[in-house]
């Protein structure tokens, strides 16, 4: 038990160190370009990280660790200044109603989130009835888009350095106010609190999260064609995803929706495209992949069979999870049956749009990393892109 816990440790220290070295060599190319721009004198705005990657695949983990470890990494005569931001984050600690009206970033572990507000996801999913993807919160276009880029045009001008960057950034007056999403409120469908998390300047680097984040449209042509072919293959009839079948090919879990809801999530993608992706500099992609042999070895090229059987890692994560909160608080919890009908939800977001980040025309390209992971969260692979 201490060989593996020292094992996963060490994993995890390894996984801090690759992505911290990878966020400084990006923020000294980051500082070099703007001095090329501009005055030296003046500051930089902040290089902005896109961490993305399947729920519990331990991106919350890394991103605080992250902070931490930036923080008290020494960059020339000073360590980095560091802030985050979650598209659908948690708070680290308690209910938002038991803390005051402005939280300091940078002094609790604490994250905001971009939803839209109770009263706007129910008028969501009134009005997609057929759409069980846009009922409840999570899935793309149950963000709040506009307040999203208002609340990155806000960071990237923290340091007062607008002006020469004024295509993507707000002048601000040193802090930036970032919303948060209490989710215990409505039974737990949960609103936008009137508390906030606020950042102050400077900022170094904003690490601005999300399980979603560098998902983009593919297109009609292209979700009309993945449907039919993965119908055709899978008649006569739906072949189950029982978790003791191993012996041919699964049904995509995107064939559980209709097309049109499909469809729909893939014209609300462009908006993200659109709106904040311009603003992100950098991106991390965790991803998921499958042992493909006895050796344990793994295939990690895009569109792998070995990266699309990687996603069968979630349901054991969050099985796990699910396990160690009812350990903890009674029993209260999911049974595993209800935790795989919440983890199948997910399913198409990463089948159809998580290569999309990898895309040339996504503005981090070049600059970006990722690492794919196994079932115990190792890495297993790392490449650039």
């Amino acid at each position: 038990m201490d060989a593996e816990r020292k094992d996963r440790e060490d994993m995890n220290t390894y996984k801090e160190r690759l992505l911290t070295e990878h966020i400084k060599r990006r923020f000294h190319s980051h500082l070099t370009r703007w001095r090329c721009m501009t005055d030296a004198t003046r500051s930089a705005p902040p290089l902005i990280v896109g961490p993305g990657g399947v729920t519990l695949a331990g991106k919350t983990t890394i991103t605080t660790k992250l902070k931490e470890s930036l923080a008290q990494s020494p960059f020339g005569s000073r360590s980095l200044r560091v802030a985050i931001f979650s598209i659908d984050g948690e708070l680290a600690s308690n209910s938002t109603r038991s803390l005051p009206g402005a939280l300091t970033e940078q002094n609790r572990r604490l994250y905001s989130d971009l939803y839209l507000t109770h009263q706007e996801l129910t008028e969501l999913a009134a009005a997609h009835p057929r759409n069980k993807l846009l009922h409840g919160r999570g899935q793309p276009g149950t963000h709040d888009m506009q307040l999203g880029l208002v609340c990155l045009q806000r960071l990237r001008g923290i340091n007062g350095s607008f002006a020469a960057d004024s295509q993507y950034a707000i002048a601000t007056k040193g802090s930036v106010h970032l919303p948060i999403f209490d989710k215990s409120q409505f039974d737990g469908e949960g609103d936008r609190s009137d508390k906030t998390v606020q950042v102050e300047a400077p900022v170094d680097i904003v690490i601005f999260e999300g399980w979603c984040l560098g998902f983009a449209p593919i297109g009609r042509e292209q979700i009309e064609r993945r449907y039919k072919e993965a119908v055709q293959r899978a008649k006569p009839e739906l072949k189950t995803r029982d978790d003791n079948q191993s012996d041919g090919e699964k049904a995509p879990y995107f064939l559980q929706h209709n097309i049109e809801s499909l469809l729909e999530l893939d014209e609300r993608l462009g908006e993200y495209e659109r709106k904040w992706y311009p603003l992100i500099d950098d991106f991390i992609q965790l991803r998921p992949v499958a042992p493909t042999s006895s050796t344990g070895a793994a295939a990690t090229a895009p569109g792998s069979a070995s990266a699309a059987g990687g996603l069968e890692n979630v349901f054991q994560w969050r099985l796990q999870a699910e396990h160690t909160m009812m350990t903890s608080n009674g029993g209260k919890g999911m049974t595993d049956e209800q935790v795989r009908t919440f983890v199948e939800r997910y399913m198409p977001g990463y089948e159809l749009w998580a290569e999309q980040v990898t895309h040339e025309a996504r503005r981090w390209h070049g600059k970006g990393l990722r690492v794919d992971i196994g079932p115990q969260r190792e890495v297993v692979s790392v490449s650039e892109f």
